[in-house]
């Protein structure tokens, strides 16, 4: 591992530690300027550590008294058990020699210490195992413990531990063949076809050097994204709202669905995400996309849509292998959320067009966010139903589904299409 790219990844997390910053955000700015073998070395390292925090700790604390030291020593100490334990192209002799060299210059007195520590957890033969009982699934795959109760409940051991593992994998990037664009097969060069998402290919290389996404040919979205759009089922011609677009993936699609023919409006309460979308707009050629600044809970747009697409600020449970530091929100951060989107769901439902289509999602897998909001909805609104429909990974006949990284391999997320009579 090169020097650059550690010293990025320390200061990472001390901007985490001290400021509460987001590990995207962290990345961002501890990596700028790094080259971009560096940046993504630096990246796995700043996202394994906060992914792994409290495995990480378990298996130090078996070695040392955590709490004696200081909290950048902590970080040090993190990042090298880290590369002792996931990397394996790190040899463990060089990561424990640099995190030595570490800390004698950010922590002098403790570099003695991460010294004997890291290399009696480099002569260990194979990863240490937590004890099985209640906090297993927690402490192996540093889920809070509430959270790993949820999913025990709703899965089973075997089924919360393969959840658990999955949010923890590294997945491959999806992208999207943009059907305004010409395509050929330089566009797909060094790309594997998806593997049940036709138009889509999956990803693990760099992509700072990809040229087809520099040049709008290419997308970047979840399958799961894709599949929220397909139950939508836009086409062309019709007028369509997005009613939480940012950061955009969604609109793009339903344009590439609706052969850039019709009307797509896409509010957001974030102006500089919304931004954001409007040069991604004009990048891929979606020129029927419409962007307003708005509160979803109380927008009044003008006229009636065919589609509404309700992707609600949620928990964000589902997106744990791409952003680990939502395994830190406990149940009183997430406890008004039901609230809001229903809210939402409710206000947009007024301006759909009769035998139109109102989709709710969420990049969540907890009940209450999902089948519990859709069903306090149409408990108090007679006027929809749920209308089944069918996705290339599985059938949704009662017009709901719980997509699982486990089982589908997509980000964990929840789709219900409704038809207003």
């Amino acid at each position: 591992m090169t020097a650059p790219a550690r010293e990025a990844a320390l200061k990472a997390l001390k901007s985490i530690r001290r400021s509460g910053k987001y590990a995207e955000d962290a990345v961002s700015a501890a990596c700028s300027g790094l080259e971009s073998r560096d940046r993504a070395l630096a990246q796995r390292l700043i996202f394994g550590v906060v992914q792994n925090g409290a495995y990480l700790d378990w298996c130090l604390g078996e070695l040392t008294a955590l709490g004696r030291l200081e909290p950048q020593a902590l970080d040090i100490l993190r990042l090298g058990a880290y590369q002792l334990l996931f990397l394996d192209r790190v040899p463990k002799s060089a990561a424990v020699n640099e995190a030595v060299e570490q800390a004698k210059r950010a922590c002098p007195r403790a570099s003695g210490l991460a010294n004997a520590v890291l290399r009696k957890l480099a002569a260990l033969d194979e990863r240490p195992e937590p004890p099985r009982g209640g906090r297993y699934i927690s402490i192996k795959y540093s889920l809070s413990p509430w959270l790993a109760e949820r999913m025990r409940c709703l899965l089973g051991d075997e089924g919360a531990e393969a959840f658990a593992k999955a949010c923890n994998e590294v997945p491959p990037v999806t992208l999207h063949r943009n059907p305004l664009k010409p395509f050929d097969a330089s566009c797909a060069r060094g790309l594997e076809p998806h593997r049940w998402l036709d138009g889509a290919f999956e990803y693990r290389g760099e992509l700072e050097g990809l040229e087809p996404l520099r040049s709008g040919h290419l997308l970047i979205a979840d399958a799961a994204a894709e599949l929220a759009v397909r139950a939508l089922a836009p086409g062309p011609g019709e007028r369509v709202w997005d009613v939480c677009a940012a950061p955009g993936g969604k609109s793009l699609l339903a344009a590439f669905k609706m052969d850039n023919r019709g009307y797509i409006l896409s509010t957001d309460i974030s102006d500089k995400k919304l931004g954001l979308l409007r040069r991604s707009a004009e990048l891929y050629g979606a020129s029927i996309i419409e962007t307003d600044g708005a509160d979803a809970r109380a927008y009044e747009p003008d006229g009636l849509f065919d589609a509404v697409l309700c992707d609600v600020p949620c928990s964000g449970f589902g997106v744990l292998r791409k952003k680990p530091d939502i395994r830190c929100k406990t149940e009183g951060d997430i406890a008004g959320l039901p609230d809001i989107q229903l809210a939402i769901l409710k206000n947009a439902s007024r301006f759909v067009a009769p035998g139109g289509r109102l989709l709710y999602s969420t990049c969540t897998v907890l009940p209450e966010e999902n089948s519990g909001v859709c069903g306090d909805f149409l408990r108090d609104n007679p006027g929809f139903v749920r209308e089944g429909f069918t996705l290339p990974c599985a059938d949704a006949p009662d017009g709901e589904i719980t997509l699982w990284p486990h089982v589908h391999g997509t980000d964990g997320f929840y789709i219900c299409r409704m038809m207003k009579l």
